[in-house]
Parts: structure tokens; C-alpha cells; sequence
């Protein structure tokens, strides 16, 4: 029984064989992407500000800008945002 690096059994596979990478996802894009184009794809980003509250920089008209963890009202209500 032979084992590769990994750990993993060869089976019958010679391990002088040679080995092509097969990718399962497509590879992504390393590119900046801005606030305004998250918005469009109906993300949400929320950035962390010093005194513990968070700012939704993506928010719609409806949505509150600055949620604070301790008030349940100002959380962001993301099962309606995209209705």
C-alpha cells in the first residue's frame, strides 16, 4: 500500500502516474468591489465603527444606517430586503 503526502491510498494508481488538477469552481475574480455594485447584487455590508454600532453602507431608503447590537428595532431586516 502506497500513500502520497496527503495520506490518501493510491489504489492502483502508480505514483509516477501524471496528475491533472481538476477545479470544482470556477476561479474568481480578484478585483475591488465597491458599495454601490454589493447594493446591486442585493448584498449587505456592514462596517464596524469604534463605539460598537454597525453602519450599513449598502442600505436601502427604508433601512436604518447605524444598528446598534443592543437595539433589536435597528436590525437590518434581510428576509424583506429584496421585496
Amino acid at each position: 500500500m502506497s500513500y502520497v503526502k496527503a495520506g490518501i491510498n493510491l489504489g492502483t494508481t502508480a505514483p509516477d502516474d501524471p496528475v491533472r488538477k481538476i477545479f470544482n469552481t470556477p476561479p474568481m475574480e480578484n478585483t475591488p468591489t465597491g458599495d454601490s455594485d454589493l447594493k446591486s447584487h442585493g448584498w449587505t455590508k456592514l462596517v464596524k465603527r469604534s463605539d460598537g454600532t454597525y453602519e450599513n453602507v449598502t442600505r436601502s431608503g427604508r433601512g436604518k444606517r447605524f444598528l446598534d447590537p443592543k437595539d433589536p428595532s435597528s436590525m437590518t431586516h434581510f428576509d424583506k430586503k429584496n421585496q
